[in-house]
C-alpha cells in the first residue's frame, strides 16, 4: 500500500489516482510511481534557487490572461459523464495526437475497474476545440477493453497547442510531442528518438547557456514546447544530425566512444546551427574519429581525441562535461586548421568551437600575411 500523504510530499504536482494508491497493485508499479516522485524532488530542489518574476512581467502576464479569460470561458466546457464501452470506443476514434499506448498502464486501469476499486478522482478526459482527444487514451482503452464504465470529468474546447505542455499521469517526453505533432513525417522510431534527444540537448547545451567559458555545468532544462518550436524551426538540420549520429554510433565499423552516441548528433547540430558549418562539413570529423578502420598519423586531431575517449571509456581517465566540450572544441579547431594535437591539457583549456566565419577570417588574415611577407622578401632581394 502506498501512502498518499508521502507521495504528495514527494511529488505534489505528480498526479496519482486514489485507486492506484489504495489498490493492491504490482510492487513494480509502486516503484515506478516512487521513482517519478523522487525525480520530482530533484527537480524541485533545482528550482529552489529560481528568483521571483519581476513585477513588470507579472503585471503583463496578468493582463494577457485577463484578455483571454472570457474567450476561454465561452469555449471551454466541463461536465461529469459516465463513459461506457461504446462511448470510449467512439472517443478513441478521435485519438490522433497521443503518445504510444502504455500497455502496463492500461492493464493497471483495467484491473482496478474489474476489481471495483477505481474511484472518481477529478483527472479529466480532455478534447481540443476541433474534437481531437488530447488526454485520456489509457483510461478510455481500459473502459473499451474491460467493458466496465467509468465516471469521468470531461473537458472540451482546450486549445490544441496545449498538448505539448500536458504532463498529467506521466510527463510527455519530447519524443511524444514530436511524434504527435507529425513534423517528423515517416521518420522511423529510432531516428525519431535520436531527433528528440538531440533537440532537447541542443536547447540545454546551446551556446547561450554555456556561460563565459562554454561551461556545460550552467545548462538548464528545456520544456516540451520550447523543444517543439526549435525542432520546427530547424527540422532538416536535426533530422540530418540524428541520422548521422545513428549511423556513426550503430555501424559495425564504429567505435562508440561516448556513453550516448547521440552526443555526436548534438555536436553536428551545434556546429551547424550556432557556428555556421554545414552537415557535410562536420560529419567527416566525427566519421574519422569513430571509424576504427581509419588510421591517421599520431598527432592528428581525430586520432588524439579517439585515443583519449578510449581511455575515458575504459576507466583510465576521467572527464567532466565542461572538459568534454573544450576537448571537442580543440579537436575540431585543429581538424579544420590541419594542426596536430599530441596531447590534451583539459584543465587549462577554455577553447571554443571555431565558427565558419572565424575560420574564413583566419584564412584571409593568413593569406594577407603571406602576401606581405612575399612582397617584403621580393623588395629585399632587389
Amino acid at each position: 500500500m502506498v501512502n498518499s500523504k508521502l507521495c504528495s510530499i514527494f511529488a505534489p504536482d505528480f498526479i496519482i489516482t486514489n485507486s492506484v494508491l489504495d489498490a493492491e497493485i504490482n510492487p513494480k508499479s509502486i516503484g515506478k510511481y516512487m521513482n517519478n516522485a523522487i525525480n520530482k524532488i530533484a527537480k524541485n530542489i533545482k528550482k529552489e534557487n529560481v528568483k521571483r518574476a519581476s513585477n513588470e512581467f507579472i503585471e503583463k502576464k496578468t493582463n494577457d490572461l485577463l484578455k483571454n479569460l472570457e474567450p476561454l470561458k465561452r469555449e471551454v466546457t466541463t461536465s461529469i459523464e459516465m463513459v461506457t464501452e461504446e462511448v470510449a470506443e467512439s472517443w478513441l476514434q478521435k485519438n490522433t495526437m497521443n503518445r504510444r499506448l502504455e500497455r502496463g498502464r492500461v492493464n493497471s486501469y483495467k484491473s482496478q475497474l474489474m476489481n471495483d476499486v477505481w474511484q472518481f478522482n477529478g483527472q479529466p478526459i480532455i478534447f481540443a476545440t476541433d474534437g481531437t482527444l488530447l488526454d485520456g487514451q489509457g483510461r478510455l482503452t481500459a473502459i473499451s477493453e474491460s467493458g466496465v464504465p467509468m465516471t469521468c470529468l470531461v473537458v472540451r474546447g482546450v486549445p490544441k497547442s496545449s498538448f505539448s505542455s500536458m504532463d498529467t499521469g506521466k510527463t510527455r517526453t519530447v519524443t511524444d510531442v514530436l511524434s504527435a505533432s507529425k513534423i517528423l513525417g515517416e521518420t522511423n522510431d529510432k531516428i525519431s528518438g535520436y531527433v528528440a534527444t538531440i533537440v532537447k540537448k541542443y536547447k540545454e547545451w546551446n551556446a547561450s547557456r554555456f556561460g563565459s567559458h562554454g561551461a556545460a555545468s550552467t545548462r538548464t532544462t528545456s520544456n516540451n514546447t520550447e523543444c517543439l518550436e526549435s525542432a520546427q524551426e530547424n527540422l532538416e538540420v536535426f533530422v540530418a544530425a540524428a541520422k548521422e549520429a545513428y549511423r556513426l554510433s550503430a555501424g559495425h565499423d564504429r567505435e562508440n566512444l561516448m556513453a550516448n552516441g547521440k552526443y555526436y548528433g548534438l555536436i553536428i547540430a551545434y556546429l551547424v546551427l550556432d557556428k555556421g558549418w554545414s552537415v557535410e562539413e562536420v560529419v567527416p570529423f566525427i566519421d574519422e574519429m569513430t571509424n576504427k578502420y581509419i588510421q591517421h598519423p599520431k598527432g592528428a586531431a581525430t586520432t588524439t581525441i579517439r585515443e583519449y575517449l578510449k581511455d575515458v571509456k575504459e576507466g583510465r581517465k576521467k572527464i567532466t562535461d565542461e572538459e568534454k566540450f573544450h576537448m571537442f572544441a580543440r579537436a575540431w579547431n585543429s581538424y579544420i586548421e590541419k594542426k596536430e594535437i599530441k596531447s590534451f591539457s583539459l584543465k587549462a583549456s577554455t577553447e571554443e568551437f571555431m565558427s565558419k566565419e572565424e575560420y574564413q577570417a583566419s584564412n584571409t588574415r593568413k593569406a594577407e600575411e603571406r602576401k606581405r611577407n612575399y612582397e617584403y622578401a621580393m623588395a629585399m632581394s632587389v
